[in-house]
Parts: C-alpha cells; structure tokens; sequence
C-alpha cells in the first residue's frame, strides 16, 4: 500500500482521529468538498499504517510538543514504508532535501529537523534523531549486502553442481563461506581436469559488473593463484562472468599499497 505523504495527508489524519464519524466514507464526501485542501484518502493510509494514537497525541499537545510528535511521525512513516528518499538521508541534510518535493520539505521545516547546528539542547536532539535515521538506512542497506551476497554465492554453488553433473563428475561443490566465511572464497569446486578450484562470488547491481573485492579475497588469490577465480553475477543473467586470476593480476588491475597506506576493500570493474 504505498502512501504518499503530505502535510494535507497529516492534517486529514488528524481529522478523522478527531472526528470519527469522518471515517464514513459519506461524511467525508461532504468535508472533502467543503475543505478540498485535506487529503483524506491518504490520512486514512497513514492511520492504518501508524495507528490512531500518535495522531491523538498531536492533537492534545502544544506547539513544541507538536514538533517533537511530528518528527516521531515523520520517523515511523519512513521506517514503516521506506520510500525512495530514506535512503539518501546518510548523504548529509542538505543533499538530502534535493531528493524530496516542497511538500515534505516543509513537513520537515514545520518540524524544526532543519534548524542550523548550535549548540543548544534542541539542536543535540534534532541531530540524534537524523543519526538514528542513518543508522537505520545503513542496517537496511547492510542486510541488502548480504542478501545479494548470499544470493551470488546460491547461484555459483547451483552452477557448479550443474557443471559436474554435465562432466559426469561424482564430485560435488562444497559451500564453503557458509561455514567459515574467513577463508576469502565461497565455493569449492573441480575444473574439467579434476583439480580443485576456489571460487568468489560476486553479485553486481551494475550492468558492467563492477564489484569489491576484499583484502583477504586478494591475499587468497595470491595464494591459489590459477586455482582462483571469481564469479560475477550480473543482475538477472543465468551464467557468470569469470574473471580468473591471471586477468586479476594483469595490468589491468594493479592491485597494491601505497607508501603510506594499505588498501582494505577495492573497486574493481572487470
């Protein structure tokens, strides 16, 4: 159920928790006509999605309260329904109000999360409240990691089992990251000459399958040399891209440290 948010959705909630009789659909036929600024449809969304008691509290509160329980709705409204601006909250306030429209931007304003830093009380809880959104956006964006991780390394154990199956091989992968996920690979398998190869699964978001690559993935490979390889998934395509340990250690890719600092996760585009 997607809801768009608007201070006419808050007003209109606020509404109907105050009038019950709003939620009638014929009574509020006749308010929405007379006060056509007050978007009902959506303040009932957000009462099914927030519930009533929150929009009560704002009704019995004064102005400085209202602010901190319009911040409270402003918070479970984008945790309850992530929409697409969430996400760009961790960029930092200022490039986040490019991503939303004059009306949430002014949710945001009435709410005093726009104050300039001071050094005030105020000011130490409205910047609590944007960490906690941040925090909040990372743990989501984390689990997304690993769910696309898992879902690469799913796809390569899949294609390998196939893989020897079609080489009439009795051997069988081992998922290896499932149990210790330290080793720098994920999937054990054999070539078509029966020698052991040590597998990295890649899942890309981007159709060039640019990835990232650890520290203990390289200092892997170093170390299985041709035996290494790595798997990139790209989006929704049924076979990976191989990208084999002599085209990693290429010139392609130089991968080292600098004088003065070490080098912990890489970008590379295959």
């Amino acid at each position: 159920m997607k809801i768009i948010l608007s201070k006419s959705a808050i007003e209109a909630a606020i509404m109907i928790v105050d009038d019950q009789n709003l939620l009638n659909p014929q009574n509020r036929l006749t308010i929405e006509s007379a006060d056509s600024n007050l978007d009902y449809k959506e303040g009932k969304k957000l009462i099914d999605l927030l519930g009533q008691d929150i929009f009560f509290d704002f009704l019995k509160n004064d102005y400085e309260n209202k602010k901190i329980i319009l911040r409270k709705i402003l918070k479970e409204f984008m945790i309850r329904e992530k929409p697409g601006f969430l996400y760009h909250i961790p960029k930092g306030r200022k490039i986040f109000l490019d991503y939303i429209n004059d009306n949430i931007h002014q949710i945001f304003k009435e709410s005093g999360l726009l104050m300039e830093a001071d050094d005030s009380e105020e000011f130490k809880i409205v910047y609590k409240w944007w960490d906690e959104l941040i925090s909040i956006v990372r743990k989501i964006n984390d689990e997304k990691k690993v769910e696309q991780g898992r879902d690469g390394e799913r796809k390569s154990f899949e294609y390998e089992v196939s893989k020897l199956k079609k080489m009439r091989s009795n051997k069988k992968p081992y998922w290896a990251s499932l149990d210790n996920n330290l080793v720098g690979y994920d999937i054990e398998s054999w070539d078509e000459k029966n020698n052991k190869i040590f597998i990295e699964a890649k899942s890309s978001g981007h159709s060039d399958g640019t990835f990232f690559l650890t520290r203990n993935e390289w200092n892997t490979a170093l170390e299985k040399k041709d035996a290494y390889f790595i798997h990139i998934w790209i989006k929704d395509e049924i076979t990976p891209n191989f990208l084999n340990f002599k085209k990693l250690y290429s010139k392609k890719f130089i991968i080292k440290d600098a004088e003065s600092a070490e080098w912990t996760n890489i970008k590379i585009t295959p």
